[in-house]
């Protein structure tokens, strides 16, 4: 898949957020996820929420927002969320 594609090129990913009930997909393998995004030769920008899994393997996030949130399957109905973008290789 995405190894395929080298430094000229650009990828935005936007995984399915940990944590809550995803209606799109199932079972997503995060630590999986990050593993490639770390190993990918291409420049790349991945939004998620603010979860130290995230931070532990992406670092510092570029840009953060937060705002109110309604969730499905969150632990309240409605919580802070904090939406974070990170880059790699430029």
């Amino acid at each position: 898949g995405l190894q395929k594609y080298g430094p000229e090129d650009f990828i935005y990913l936007d995984p399915p957020y940990l944590d809550t009930d995803n209606r799109y997909y199932k079972d997503i393998d995060h630590e999986a996820f990050l593993a490639t995004v770390r190993s990918l030769k291409a420049r790349w920008m991945v939004s998620h929420t603010h979860h130290p899994l995230y931070v532990r393997n992406l670092g510092k996030p570029v840009a953060m927002k937060t705002r109110q949130a309604a969730l499905k399957g969150a632990q309240k109905k409605s919580e802070t969320l904090a939406e974070c973008i990170w880059k790699g290789n430029y």
